[in-house]
């Protein structure tokens, strides 16, 4: 009786709101021990959470205040114990720029048990551009960890956990100031095993970061950074316990990892240092991919740095298909170019070239 007295209180409460300011919210539990709150304040917010088993707890905040409306938050919670922690703002009252207004949408769906998610989109800010935000988690195992943490707008962050154990953490914008233009990023990762680790972090304006990994206990690292421009990020691990680390600072970087055995080690590391080129092109000034595939315990480390502006484009590629091979490419100037390719056990390739203008 104490449960379905707490449910009604709370129905009744988002009634009053919904007639006040037109919010919506909808709360389905069905085990016992569930707990969820929400907090509405704005118009049209809508929000709606689904908890079945035992033990649930979901939270949600949405603040928006009007700038064509929009901002939705869906939660479903079906096994046990699972948290899930939502708050979104808009503040689009606060700009009237058409590709900045309304959207914000924070989806998290978990199935099994001990799962934790948490999505952060937007700070009320004097000089917010907040609009058109997606984030969207999706759980299945059990004791998996997901974060989300947008600023500005036009971002896009997803994430699937299948496993059990799985860690993923993106943030888009987190750090940037308040006089700084940023977003439009795109960040993306899926996690079919069990204890993968995979961290995102995105700061400036139409990056594009992927990580993918399906086996077990595997690692990868992706950092955009001091306003990173147009620059893309790629991970592919299919085997066990490989790790992967992409650092790029500056504007037009583009990389790739791509490993498909095991116990394999692969670093890349990009630099722009000067200002864009001007007009429309987009070619990277640095471009790097690394392969290994077959055998185990691969190392694979590249550095690239330009000078950014009119430099020519450095390119960097290792191919390993073997085991304990380890090559490394440093690059430095503009107009480099490097290929290395190791077959069999073993092996070891160094290069460094630097190109003065």
């Amino acid at each position: 009786m104490k449960k379905l007295s707490f449910i009604i209180a709370a129905l009744l409460l988002f009634v009053g709101v919904s007639l006040g300011q037109t919010n919506v919210a909808n709360v389905t539990e069905s085990g016992t021990g569930q707990n969820a709150s929400i907090d509405q304040n704005g118009i049209l917010n809508k929000s709606y959470v689904t908890q079945s088993n035992l033990e649930n707890t979901a939270k949600v905040t949405q603040i928006n205040h009007n700038a064509a409306f929009s901002t939705l938050s869906e939660v479903n919670q079906s096994g046990e114990k699972n948290l899930s922690t939502i708050e979104q703002n808009s503040n689009g009252s606060l700009t009237t720029n058409p590709n900045v207004v309304g959207a914000l949408k924070a989806v998290t769906t978990q199935s099994g048990n001990l799962n934790k998610a948490l999505q952060v989109q937007g700070p009320t800010l004097t000089n917010n551009q907040q609009g058109k935000s997606l984030a969207e988690i999706v759980q299945s195992g059990n004791e998996n960890y997901a974060s989300q943490h947008q600023l500005r707008y036009a971002n896009d962050a997803k994430i699937v956990q299948s496993g059990h154990r799985n860690t993923a953490m993106q943030a888009q914008d987190a750090k940037i100031l308040p006089e700084e233009e940023g977003s439009a990023n795109i960040a993306y990762i899926e996690q079919g095993g069990s204890d993968n680790t995979a961290t995102q972090t995105q700061d400036g304006w139409a990056n594009d970061v992927k990580a993918y990994q399906a086996g077990n206990g595997n690692t990868s690292t992706q950092i955009q950074q001091d306003y990173s421009w147009k620059s893309k990020a790629d991970v592919h691990q299919s085997g066990n316990y490989n790790k992967a680390d992409q650092l790029q600072v500056g504007n037009l970087n583009s990389a790739g990892i791509n490993q498909e055995s095991g116990y394999n080690t692969a670093k890349q590391t990009q630099t722009t240092l000067g200002a864009s080129r001007g007009g429309t092109n987009y070619d990277p000034y640095n471009e790097a991919c690394i392969g290994q595939k077959g055998g185990d315990g691969n190392i694979a480390e590249q550095t690239q740095t330009s000078p950014g502006a009119g430099a020519i484009e450095n390119y960097a590629q290792i191919c390993q298909d073997g085991a304990l091979n380890y090559a490394t490419q440093v690059q430095v100037g503009g107009d480099n170019s490097s290929i290395i390719s190791q077959v069999g056990n073993g092996n070891h390739a160094v290069v460094s070239q630097m190109m003065v203008p």
